[in-house]
C-alpha cells in the first residue's frame, strides 16, 4: 500500500500540468505525460516482474535459518567481476572522468537552443492585392 501511494502522488504532482495554456502546455505536457507513464510502468513492474524474478533467481539455501542469504547462479561471476573492478579502481576512474569530460564537451559545443535568437526591432508585413493588379499599384500600397 504506501508504494501505491507514492505512485499516485508522485502521478497527482504532474496533473495541474495538463491545465496549463500557451507554449508553457506545449513544452511541459508531453513531459508531464512521459513522467507520468513511467512513474505507472516502473509501480506495474515494481509489483509484478520483480517478485517473480526474485523467487526465480534467487534461492535461499537449504538450512532453515530465516536470514539465509540468497544464493544466485550469478552471484559469484558477479563477485568476481567486482574484485577486478575494486582492483583497478583509478583506471575505472579515469574512464569515468574521460565520458563525463566528453560528455560535457559534446553538450557545450552542440548549439542547441529552445528558442532561436529573434531580432525583435524588425518585422515582416505581408501584403496581398487581387489577381491581376499592376506592379505601380502593389508597390504603391
Amino acid at each position: 500500500m504506501p508504494i501505491l501511494v507514492s505512485t499516485v502522488t508522485f502521478c497527482v504532482v504532474f496533473y495541474p500540468i495538463v491545465f496549463l495554456s500557451g507554449l508553457a502546455k506545449f513544452l511541459f505536457t508531453p513531459l508531464a505525460l512521459a513522467a507520468t507513464i513511467a512513474i505507472i510502468a516502473s509501480y506495474l513492474i515494481a509489483m509484478t516482474l520483480v517478485p517473480s524474478y526474485c523467487a526465480k533467481f534467487l534461492r535461499t539455501s537449504g538450512s532453515a535459518d530465516a536470514h539465509a542469504r540468497p544464493e544466485s547462479s550469478f552471484m559469484p561471476a558477479f563477485g568476481q567481476l567486482l574484485a577486478t573492478v575494486v582492483a583497478v579502481r583509478f583506471v575505472v576512474v579515469l574512464i569515468a572522468f574521460g565520458l563525463f569530460s566528453g560528455a560535457a564537451f559534446v553538450l557545450t559545443t552542440r548549439g542547441s537552443e529552445l528558442f532561436p535568437p529573434v531580432d525583435s526591432g524588425q518585422f515582416t508585413i505581408y501584403v496581398r492585392l487581387p489577381s491581376g493588379t499592376r506592379i505601380e499599384r502593389t508597390e504603391e500600397k
